[in-house]
């Protein structure tokens, strides 16, 4: 165990948007972007980083409290209710006729994450 001092800081706050874009090599990626200072850690400036190559599409949806199901954030009605988020990623073959059929192989990877301060 380890008692930290009054004020201390634990981690330092930081704000990122994930998308999904055109990657350099003609296909989409999952970005993440965020704000980096300069070196003389006066100015922000936004920085996009490519993590995973060839997801071609991403959903976020939220459970609120008392529903059964989840919901885009247009149908949230409630934000301090929302005690979970589903993350949902495509991801696509590099190989364009890997399928039985002549397509690329597709899959989607679903993640439930749990917000534990807003469990009972």
């Amino acid at each position: 165990a380890y008692t930290f001092g009054l004020n201390s800081l634990i981690a330092k706050l930081s704000a990122a948007d994930w998308y999904i874009g055109a990657n350099t090599v003609g296909g989409t990626s999952l970005y993440r972007i965020g704000l980096v200072t300069d070196a003389t850690n006066t100015t922000a400036n936004p920085t996009a980083q490519e993590l995973v190559r060839n997801v071609t599409a991403m959903t976020i949806t939220y459970l609120q409290t008392g529903n059964t199901n989840f919901v885009t954030a247009p149908n949230v009605t409630n934000w301090g209710a929302v005690t979970a988020v589903q993350v949902q990623l495509t991801l696509q073959g590099t190989s364009q006729n890997a399928g039985t059929n002549g397509s690329p192989i597709s899959r989607t990877l679903t993640d439930t994450i749990t917000l534990r301060n807003r469990l009972d």
